[in-house]
């Protein structure tokens, strides 16, 4: 009898189980059930691009179809003048119980352009306002071109912290057309109707990773990164960097490690002198918007009105006339550089040892081209500051750098702050680069000669000292005796409209080089700009440069809100090829201090070296 009713209870809770398992879901995934106001997929949002659908088009095919009667289709609009991405996406509750969930979906291409990619996309969040859990969007694929409809997979781990999954498509070439159908899920290579279900919402929730950006808090979590720097220590002894948190514009925290000279055994501090790479941009945007107040440019000029040497550029772009001051500041003019090289590389092959100097250059100016519309997408152009420092010098009648010495260095207290070769009181305290190639190469390097036409957009070096005075101008303006030079720089109030209150209805003080759910991400002015989106948990504003030249890396960076008087100043010389220990260093001083700004927790995991290599390898 016992045994009997044993065996009845068993079957009842097997059957009672396999039953919730197999429930049908009302998933649109085949996007098959269309609203009958809108006509468009049930449950899908067909507006997740770039500014809205203003990029993109998204919308239901009926002719081009792998199964039913309706597949998805996104390319770009013709009419646009700003495309990022175009996407499509589908959110179902993460009640299943699993390790693993995979999208399988078919998709077809027609000459998506290798300027992108085309792929199905999968992200899982957690709680609220906190980082996504595990996303993947087949970028690292490159998968363009025409194909026919073939199936694709992407897989993800299941968190038990999973709250949401997001599934969809994603068009980031601005070419070509891509079509989605067929989407299905599957939990532990079980489709999802027979996977079983498990409470919902968890109970348990993940610890949140952000801190309140207070000194305590933020001096705890440097004690977290002092971990860290001892493992690099123990791991790549030879690694040499520097790095300082500063605090109302003093540093308050200082790490360091290996050598500014590996052959001199000039040790890494603050002592030494450093190439600044692209954080010399910042620089170029000050000068250009000290112009600006004076009224000798506007930044709705034609870059022609001052180099008319540039000639007439593409008529289907717009021509060069069409290039204003403010598309070169913010990296979105389309200028191509790469004809005046050619050009000048064909005449001049001296030139292949050494950099032009802008007298040099501007004879091949003609033979500049355009590789899209200004302002119709971002696209990071140093060239675009090599004009802006002839820009300087007609405008002025001075050579660039010594618009820059005279106008910012000088009045600043700058002065170790330099370019073309270094002077000789500072040859001892500049050092030498390092990259490491796999299987033990090393290549170094050292540039201590005028960067030419370069200065503008990379030839700035200068002790940490004098970096650390241009960021009290920027930010804090704690140094009470130079208030007043600080203002003859430019005034508290101009920076403030330029650089700080960003306008996003003003489409010529920035351009957005990408946006995630939680941030956006800025160039104002030439400045760099990392804002969390409206309604964001962790509410942050950062503003900076980083920089990169010759295998010398920096970082510079600050917040912008006045209650938060933090800043990051990062000096690298060591660098490596993918998956060596240099690189994954590299990654690791780079990201957690930049996430430090940005109220996110020193991770402890990542003192451990395996849990490193694995995540920046």
């Amino acid at each position: 009898m016992i045994n009997r009713l044993f065996l009845c209870s068993l079957a009842l809770m097997l059957w009672a189980g396999t039953t919730r398992a197999q429930t049908k879901q009302n998933y649109n995934l085949d996007m098959e059930q269309l609203n009958a106001q809108t006509k468009q997929p049930e449950g899908w949002d067909m507006t997740f691009s770039y500014g809205g659908a203003k990029g993109y088009i998204v919308k239901p095919d009926a002719q081009t179809v792998k199964t039913g009667k309706y597949a998805l289709t996104i390319l770009p609009d013709a009419n646009a003048a700003n495309k990022s991405f175009g996407a499509c996406a589908y959110v179902i509750p993460a009640k299943y119980q699993g390790k693993t969930i995979e999208l399988r979906g078919y998709m077809k291409l027609k000459n998506v352009g290798k300027d992108g990619h085309a792929g199905l996309w999968m992200r899982i969040d957690g709680e609220e306002g906190e980082p996504s859990l595990a996303f993947d969007n087949m970028r690292k694929r490159k998968i363009n071109g025409t194909h026919d409809w073939q199936e694709y997979k992407v897989n993800l781990p299941l968190s038990k912290y999973a709250l949401k999954i997001h599934v969809g498509g994603l068009l980031t070439s601005q070419q070509g057309q891509m079509w989605i159908d067929n989407l299905r899920l599957y939990v532990d290579d079980k489709p999802l109707a027979k996977v079983a279900t498990r409470a919902y919402p968890p109970k348990e929730r993940k610890p949140s990773i952000y801190f309140e950006m207070n000194k305590a808090n933020v001096l705890k979590e440097w004690q977290k990164f002092e971990k860290v720097v001892d493992t690099i220590k123990q791991k790549v002894p030879h690694f040499g960097f520097y790095a300082a948190l500063v605090h109302q514009g003093e540093i308050i925290r200082e790490a360091s490690n290996g050598m500014a000279d590996r052959e001199k055994k000039l040790p890494m501090s603050a002592n030494v002198v450093h190439a600044w790479g692209s954080i010399s941009k910042m620089f170029t945007s000050i000068a250009i918007l000290q112009l600006v107040e004076k009224g000798k440019i506007k930044l709705t000029d034609p870059i022609t009105k001052y180099l008319p040497e540039l000639g007439k550029g593409v008529d289907s772009l717009g021509g060069m006339q069409a290039i204003k001051i403010h598309h070169l500041l913010n990296h979105n003019s389309g200028y191509d550089r790469k004809p005046v090289y050619n050009a000048i590389a064909d005449k001049f092959p001296e030139f292949e040892n050494r950099v032009a100097n802008s007298k040099e250059i501007k004879p091949f100016l003609k033979y500049a081209s355009q590789k899209f519309r200004p302002g119709s997408k971002y696209q990071y152009n140093n060239g675009a500051y090599s004009l802006l420092g002839m820009v300087i010098e007609r405008a002025t009648g001075q050579k660039y750098t010594a618009y820059i010495k005279q106008h910012i260095l000088k009045p600043l207290g700058m002065s170790t702050a330099h370019y073309d070769k270094t002077p000789k009181k500072l040859q001892n305290l500049f050092g030498t680069s390092y990259r490491h190639k796999k299987g033990g190469k090393v290549s170094t390097g050292r540039p201590d000669e005028s960067a030419g036409i370069r200065e503008a957009n990379g030839g700035l070096k200068a002790k940490v000292a004098d970096m650390l005075k241009f960021m009290d101008f920027l930010k804090f303006r704690k140094r009470t005796k130079y208030l007043k030079r600080y203002e003859k720089v430019l005034p508290r109030t101009v920076l403030e409209k330029h650089y700080f209150d960003l306008n996003l209805q003003d489409s010529t003080q920035y351009t957005q080089t990408y946006k995630t759910t939680q941030y956006g991400f800025y160039f104002v002015n030439g400045f760099f700009n990392i804002l969390a989106n409206e309604g964001t948990k962790n509410q942050f504003e950062v503003m900076g440069h980083s920089g990169g030249v010759h295998g010398f890396l920096s970082n510079f960076i600050f917040r912008k809100e006045t209650k938060v008087p933090y800043g990051i100043i990062l000096m690298i010389n060591t660098s490596g090829q993918k998956e060596t220990p240099e690189r994954v260093t590299f990654s690791v001083l780079y990201n957690q201090l930049r996430y430090l700004l940005r109220n996110i927790k020193i991770d402890s995991g990542e003192v451990s070296w395996s849990k490193i290599a694995k995540r920046y390898k």
